[in-house]
């Protein structure tokens, strides 16, 4: 049986934007290892600095050639940490710092050889996630097909767009993106595995460079366009690398993606027919649009007839089954259901506020958002929010409030209702119609803040050893506002749910629960195969978006 444990990480991750493989990222791979392992001794602290070196400052490390951008070999933070003399082994063995590791070793030379870009800072840099051979959705499902492809030695890449549209699409080179929405309006494992070797088949029939010679010049600069723009949406994209990815390839070339998906999907373990079963979702999509918006279809190589009396799309995946080698493998329905509980559904968060929105908080019960920086956990009470760093990196912020009891400016609610005197380093705060007060605790050196807003008084206390985060903790501060009107969709997003129908469950009564509000019922249906006139029968997991 497959393990759920991947696939529950891997779609558990969808409702978050993430990206395709891109050069080493300073703020998410290389801070950390040198924040964790150099910076005590060639960091800020200056009483404790060794060989006058920093590290935490680009131009001072490059000009002590610690770092030489584009030659990792000859960079003396790379010859100190792979040495086998432990007189100059970095971290020192007295310091009883692990050695760093190979894989540590390798991001600080890709990020040298990449230029040792250093970036902007760390904390509200969005938040992104390595795609590595460790990532759950390449390991679990789509490196499984592609090992079994015809191009099994080309390196794959499968990123989850944070987008509602209902697409999929690849690029030349082994790049495989399927939108989010997508996902939303699939039942099962294997119909994801069908989507993914659907893509994967368009790239070993090389079906953009035999439609397009263009394609040879444009793979590489498609894939940086990608990654530099962010962008999130189909159309989007297609707008970089032609109209191929939502007119389609052709008949003649999608049959073939869809028979080479369905070999793959057997010769993996799932069965053939899931990929009829995606284009059935497909299909039922383009017939819903058709009927309530009258907007043509994005998703490329639709059929005109329904999928089931397709004689060549039958053909092709009957001819797939025919080869089965590998035993079907018994897939656990209830992982695919676990791992898409609370998937996002509808607008994108990077549509509405831009990149900020991947690491913003919303407290829709006070109507109040920040920004925290990336990575942070958070844990709340009605009154109270305290945000907590990532154990390696250690800090906190927490959000008090208090209702005003007197018309104090914010500087003498600090001093005289707080009972914290003069605060160091301090500044008046006026950002988004609100006013406040900030500093330093003069004895722990904390951040120390105070936003008035709804006649309440936000408290902010902020603590962190970590000097970057310490900078990061004020521009959190400052990003405190109240939520805007139209930000009421992604203050509260709507999720997926899944619930067990009985002999009465209706969709008709389902559509009147739910938060949706285009055709509800037809939406319910179509998320759930029953498009466009089934009811659930007793006993069947259904999705309802809450």
């Amino acid at each position: 049986m497959n393990q759920p444990a991947p696939l529950l990480l891997a779609l558990w991750a969808l409702a978050l934007p993430a990206f395709a493989a891109e050069p080493v990222s300073f703020s998410r791979d290389v801070l950390p290892i040198l924040s964790d392992n150099c910076f005590g001794c060639h960091g800020q602290d200056e009483s404790h600095r060794k060989a006058k070196l920093r590290l935490d400052v680009r131009e001072a490390a490059i000009a002590k050639e610690a770092f030489v951008p584009g030659k990792p070999d000859v960079s003396a933070l790379i010859e100190r940490i792979v040495t086998t003399d432990e007189d100059e082994l970095m971290p020192p063995p007295k310091s009883h710092k692990a050695p760093l590791t190979k894989e540590q070793v390798d991001i600080l030379r890709r990020w040298i050889a990449e230029g040792a870009v250093w970036g902007k800072h760390w904390a509200f840099e969005a938040p992104v996630k390595a795609a590595s051979a460790g990532h759950p959705v390449d390991h679990f499902i789509g490196k499984k097909l592609a090992a079994i492809s015809h191009r099994p030695d080309l390196e794959y890449h499968f990123t989850i767009i944070d987008s509602p549209d209902i697409n999929a699409f690849a690029l030349p080179g082994g790049y495989v993106y399927v939108n989010r929405g997508l996902i939303d309006y699939l039942t099962t494992e294997a119909q994801l595995a069908a989507v993914l070797g659907h893509e994967i088949g368009h790239i070993t029939a090389r079906h953009s460079v035999r439609q397009n010679a263009a394609a040879k010049t444009s793979t590489a600069l498609s894939v940086v366009a990608v990654l530099a723009t962010g962008v999130s949406s189909l159309g989007e994209t297609a707008s970089l690398f032609g109209g191929a990815l939502i007119s389609g390839y052709g008949r003649e070339m999608e049959l073939e993606a869809d028979g080479l998906g369905a070999e793959y999907l057997v010769k993996a373990g799932y069965d053939a027919n899931a990929m009829v079963e995606v284009i059935e979702v497909l299909k039922s999509q383009e017939d819903f649009m058709k009927k309530n918006s009258n907007k043509a279809p994005a998703y490329h190589g639709l059929f005109a007839s329904h999928p089931r009396n397709d004689t060549r799309l039958q053909q092709a995946v009957a001819q797939s089954t025919s080869i089965q080698t590998t035993p079907q493998t018994a897939v656990d329905p209830a992982a695919f259901r676990e791992a898409t509980t609370g998937l996002l559904v509808g607008p994108s968060l990077q549509n509405m506020t831009g990149a900020e929105a991947r690491n913003r908080y919303y407290q829709t019960l006070l109507s109040y958002t920040l920004v925290l920086p990336d990575a942070w956990t958070v844990a709340e009470t009605t009154t109270t929010m305290t945000a907590t760093a990532p154990t390696d990196v250690g800090g906190t912020l927490k959000v008090e409030v208090q209702r005003l009891q007197q018309n104090l400016e914010p500087r003498l609610f600090i001093r005289d209702v707080l009972k914290i005197p003069d605060l160091q380093q301090a500044e008046e705060l006026r950002q988004f119609g609100l006013d406040g007060y900030t500093g330093l605790h003069p004895t722990t050196q904390e951040r120390i803040a105070v936003v008035y807003y709804n006649r309440r008084a936000f408290l902010f206390t902020g603590n962190s050893s970590n000097e970057a985060l310490k900078t990061a903790l004020l521009t959190s501060i400052k990003s405190f506002r109240p939520i805007a009107r139209n930000e009421g969709v992604f203050a509260d997003p709507m999720k997926i749910t899944w619930v067990q129908a009985d002999g009465r469950t209706r969709y008709a009564e389902l559509a009147k629960q739910t938060r949706l509000t285009e055709a509800p019922e037809d939406m319910l249906r179509l998320m759930n195969g029953d498009y466009p006139t089934g009811e659930p029968e007793a006993g069947q997991w259904i999705k309802v978006v809450n």
